[in-house]
């Protein structure tokens, strides 16, 4: 992975590092699900996809990670909430790119829920707020427990991580606005659907 060297000043500096290491990683797990679609038998009819992971990749790579990015979050966290493959009719579940579709959603959720946690402000008081022995589903250790139910079956685990995400009070899997310097759509949406993401979210 290649990490474009920044300087940073602490806990800000960590902050962004987070940001930069988790969004490649987004990035990375984004180009492989494009190539494995655009092999694909009948790939014609996924070219639209294929192009639109062609630009939420770009708009990705292209983020500041030094500051919130909650359109680049937001996207992200979108397209991982599909139920299915965009631009595509409903699959059959037993169809070999629906169950690869199933992984790739539900990892892309728990890449997509980690900048949420680690790299926000507040780290110590929320993590204090929404934790505890009263609240089992936001114990840090869900998300490794998630990681791990991957392997086994990513319903289950996609359960583990909206169980999670309501536990810590994340942001809905809703798009914001698109910027004034971007016009790029995420898979299948159409700009009136976009929402903004409140600002007391982000830092």
């Amino acid at each position: 992975m290649a990490i474009r060297p920044r300087r940073h000043s602490a806990p800000d500096g960590l902050a962004a590092l987070a940001r930069e290491l988790l969004w490649e990683e987004a990035a990375q797990a984004l180009s492989g699900f494009r190539v494995l679609l655009a092999h694909q038998e009948g790939s014609d009819r996924s070219a639209e996809t294929v192009h639109d992971l062609h630009t939420l990749i770009s708009l990705i790579r292209s983020a500041d990670p030094t500051r919130a990015n909650p359109e680049v979050e937001q996207r992200i966290l979108h397209l991982a909430h599909m139920e299915h493959l965009p631009h595509t009719d409903r699959m059959d579940p037993a169809d070999e790119l629906a169950r690869r579709w199933d992984e790739f959603s539900c990892y892309l959720q728990f890449i997509g829920a980690l900048p949420e946690v680690f790299a926000r402000r507040n780290y110590a008081a929320r993590k204090a707020a929404y934790t505890g022995p009263t609240k089992p589903h936001g114990d840090l250790q869900r998300l490794a427990e998630a990681r791990l139910e991957m392997t086994v079956s990513p319903h289950s685990a996609r359960k583990i991580l909206q169980q999670f995400r309501t536990q810590w009070a994340l942001r809905p899997a809703t798009i914001p606005p698109a910027t004034q310097h971007s016009t790029l759509l995420v898979t299948g949406l159409q700009p009136e659907s976009r929402v903004i993401v409140p600002s007391s979210r982000t830092p």
